[in-house]
């Protein structure tokens, strides 16, 4: 219904798409992981990290495992592993399935 040349305003006014850096996926994850969780400064660095990190464990000869622990019941420990395993690689077959304790 529309016609060429509002289309080719569209177009026109559409900015670049170009990919986020790595710096700036962190900056999201973060954002998002301090929305849900609070938590000491560094724990949605530190999630991030990890996430990111999943994408590409086969390249690394060991890794060490997430844990999410507190001496309070449910404080969000499982909502924080939960966080960082929507952004991780396969949750449930590569180091991501280990964040539940």
């Amino acid at each position: 219904g529309g016609t060429r040349e509002r289309l080719e305003q569209i177009i026109a006014e559409t900015p670049e798409w170009r990919p986020a850096t790595g710096r700036e996926l962190i900056q999201r994850f973060e954002e998002i992981f301090k929305r849900y969780i609070v938590a000491p400064e560094g724990v949605a660095l530190v999630g991030a990290l990890y996430a990111f990190m999943s994408h590409c464990f086969e390249s690394f000869s060991w890794i060490g495992y997430l844990a999410f622990l507190s001496p309070a019941e449910s404080c969000g420990k499982s909502h924080a592993a939960d966080i960082v395993g929507w952004a991780s690689a396969r949750p449930g077959a590569g180091p991501a399935r280990f964040l539940r304790v």
